[in-house]
């Protein structure tokens, strides 16, 4: 029989094997063992990381050639690409995050604030329910609300976005989302007809509003989102990852007077929510339709 040359499996294996083996003497005797693998098990922080590196991904591929250059024209300093700078200074600053409010987590009667602001909010009356993304919070339309506060971290001056899951129990009457009361600056709601509306106080001190195109309906989770686009005085909104209708106002936001941010209730009348928020973010930016599509599909567990 012909003696091999070269054995097939040498004790200075390299590469994908030799990361899988380990040797052990006994005597003049070497045994070859294989090394154990950890299972891998992804937790909810683990996956809410990979969803922001994706978010950041996606919104590079958006940006023009200019902004590239920009980011490759500083990331060369410390030996990064352009893509490797933009996503090291985005995923440390969330520069584009005012509040995100998981609802998650409750601290008894406070949640975190997940942006880099730190505006906790306060709960008052709502509870913890089943989500989309783990837990969710349950508004019983009795003057349940979140209370976000008003640090001029919250403040926006052009565009802003507003990006929710929402679970309606009826759509019977008007309830609301968001509202930095409609008097001074915008109330995002659910119309009596189940249609998004959106009221933006414009810097005449007059104020209009724009409904979406479609009804959301009552007992399942919808993804919705309102865009406000300053430049164009542009109401835009987005329901299950689609667009879905919006309008031209006439004058720009009004950019002084704010008020505290709440979630589910109206400040002024009796508008409260009778339904379920998760994942509420506020943005200081539009969010681009193939990003809304992109989050309306997330789910934990999947």
């Amino acid at each position: 029989m012909a003696k091999l040359k070269t054995p097939l499996l040498g004790f200075e294996a390299h590469g994908s094997i030799g990361g899988s083996l380990t040797y052990q003497g006994r005597g003049k005797t070497a045994i070859v063992r294989s090394k154990p693998v950890l299972p891998y098990f992804l937790t909810l922080p683990s996956q809410y990381q990979r969803w922001l590196y994706q978010d950041y991904a996606l919104l590079w591929t958006l940006q023009t050639t200019a902004t590239k250059q920009i980011y490759a024209s500083t990331g060369v300093r410390f030996h990064l690409t352009g893509f490797q700078y933009w996503m090291k200074y985005h995923l440390k600053k969330l520069p584009d995050i005012l509040g995100y409010w998981r609802l998650d987590d409750t601290f008894g009667a406070t949640t975190p604030d997940s942006s880099r602001n730190g505006n906790t909010a306060t709960i008052i009356g709502a509870s913890p329910i089943g989500g989309v993304i783990d837990k969710a919070l349950y508004f019983d339309a009795l003057n349940n609300r979140l209370e976000c506060g008003n640090d001029p971290s919250l403040v926006v001056t052009g565009d802003f976005s507003l990006e929710t899951f929402i679970y309606l129990y009826d759509v019977l009457v008007d309830y609301a989302i968001a509202d930095r009361n409609a008097i001074n600056n915008f109330y995002w709601r659910i119309d009596g007809v189940g249609k998004q509306n959106l009221y933006v106080k414009l810097n005449d001190d007059s104020y209009e509003q724009k409904l979406s195109n479609t009804e959301l309906t009552a007992g399942v989770w919808h993804h919705i989102v309102a865009n406000w686009h300053n430049a164009t005085k542009t109401i835009e909104f987005m329901l299950d990852g689609e667009p879905d209708g919006g309008g031209v106002l006439t004058l720009p936001l009004r950019t002084t007077g704010w008020q505290p941010l709440y979630l589910g209730a109206y400040n002024i009348t009796l508008q409260d929510l009778k339904g379920n928020l998760d994942q509420f973010i506020y943005r200081n930016r539009t969010l681009h339709a193939s990003e809304a599509k992109l989050h309306s599909t997330r789910r934990w567990p999947s």
